[in-house]
């Protein structure tokens, strides 16, 4: 940890010249020096505070805004044992809040069926879908399950609240990742989808905001809302979905978007593959110009080859991540355990993922900023009363100096002022 930052510093610091490794020195020392945060207050900057643990979270006003139309918070704030605390965000099957189990005190992500959707018989489906396959997964790549029920006429399920970041929200932050980062995050992703498929369920929609950088550096899958069930003769458990199309257009194989009958396990890993190419790349490998609409993304998934890779990624990661796992074929697409064998053949060190997140929230150009929501700021008053005391003298100094500055330009004034009238 740095010593006491220089003004100089600072001023790089807060217009993000410092390189990531200074820039997190630095906020790591801002967050415990008084004197530093009142130097950077004098500046007239501020320094948000790391969030306090759960319990002490702002209330919900950052998180993510809805349509008026939408309802954005249970009737109640009761839903069975939980007590719903805030909305943490909303998909296409139902709301997740950030909710507390009275007894246990344990804190949880309650995804709650919306209201609208409870008399839809297909969507009531699909929900107890969801339920029943992460009920079939327990893994530490997987983001657990730990109750299910209705309460009031409400369905929900209640997951493991993770504390991290999607990488969706870390590329936005970071830009391209580098292939050790790549290769850690497509190891542990990728045994999430072996576990998954050996109990015969598959995700189906593989995208970056699905996939959760836990604090510890753990890639968790996230939102098995369109999975599928698969019995042991490939027969699909049920034919809600008949020929509907499914998935995320950037991250889609091409056998999804036909009958969502053919999709087996290897949609999953063209999926996967999408995400790697987005974090190599810092775009997905559709994005440009030429694939505006979804027909547009439709053709390049089924008939055009994704633009090459950046030079900087290794040619054996760019050939495997295009050619294999991005294959039109998908009988030429690897198994999820062959995509963990190959990265841990490339990179066998686990790489920490730690550090994403703290560039993601420590991003340079912001300051010192979460990306999350952050306390309120310590206000210049609250700051000057953690100021050394010679820190205080100064400025005593330099305000008395202010006022002889001020008496002797008024008495100059008055003496010109006195010599024209006389």
């Amino acid at each position: 940890m740095p010593s006491c930052v220089e003004t100089p510093n600072l001023t790089a610091f807060f217009a993000g010249r410092l390189d990531t490794t200074a820039h997190l020195g630095f906020a790591r020392h801002l967050r415990d020096c008084p004197h530093c945060r009142a130097e950077a207050v004098a500046m007239g900057k501020a320094v948000p505070a790391r969030p306090k643990p759960l319990e002490l979270l702002p209330p919900s006003n950052e998180v993510t805004e809805l349509p008026s139309n939408v309802e954005i918070a249970p009737h109640v704030d009761q839903i069975g044992p939980y007590t719903v605390r805030r909305l943490l965000g909303r998909g296409g099957m139902g709301t997740v809040y950030e909710a507390r189990h009275r007894e246990l005190d344990r804190f949880v992500a309650l995804k709650v069926l919306p209201r609208a959707l409870a008399s839809d018989s297909d969507a009531l489906i699909r929900f107890q879908r969801e339920m029943r396959a992460l009920g079939k997964l327990d893994h530490p790549n997987v983001v657990r399950a730990t109750d299910a029920g209705e309460a009031n006429g409400v369905r929900y399920l209640a997951m493991d609240l993770v504390d991290g970041l999607d990488l969706l929200h870390v590329l936005r932050s970071c830009g391209p990742l580098n292939a050790a980062e790549v290769a850690e995050i497509a190891k542990q992703a990728a045994r999430g989808l072996a576990h998954a498929h050996v109990r015969n369920i598959v995700h189906r929609d593989l995208k970056p905001s699905n996939l959760m950088l836990g604090g510890s550096g753990t890639v968790q899958l996230l939102d098995l809302g369109l999975a599928v069930v698969v019995s042991a003769t490939g027969r699909k458990e049920d034919e809600l979905l008949g020929s509907m199309i499914v998935g995320t257009h950037d991250y889609m194989a091409p056998e999804q978007w036909g009958e969502a009958s053919t999709v087996t396990a290897k949609a999953d890993v063209y999926g996967l593959g999408g995400v790697l190419y987005h974090a190599l790349a810092g775009q997905p490998m559709f994005a440009g110009s030429a694939y505006r609409s979804p027909q547009d993304k439709q053709r390049g998934h089924r008939h055009d080859d994704p633009p090459p890779l950046p030079v900087t990624v290794p040619t054996n990661v760019a050939e495997y991540v295009v050619q294999r796992m991005l294959a039109k074929d998908p009988t030429i697409r690897p198994t999820a355990d062959e995509v963990v064998g190959f990265f841990q053949q490339c990179h066998p060190e686990s790489t920490s993922l730690i550090h994403l997140i703290e560039r993601t929230r420590l991003a340079p150009g912001t300051g010192f900023s979460d990306g999350m929501p952050t306390l309120q700021m310590p206000t210049p008053d609250s700051v000057a009363s953690e100021i050394p005391q010679k820190h205080k003298a100064g400025h005593g100094y330099n305000r008395l100096f202010g006022f002889v500055l001020l008496g002797f330009v008024v008495l100059v004034g008055l003496l010109w002022l006195l010599t024209r009238l006389f």
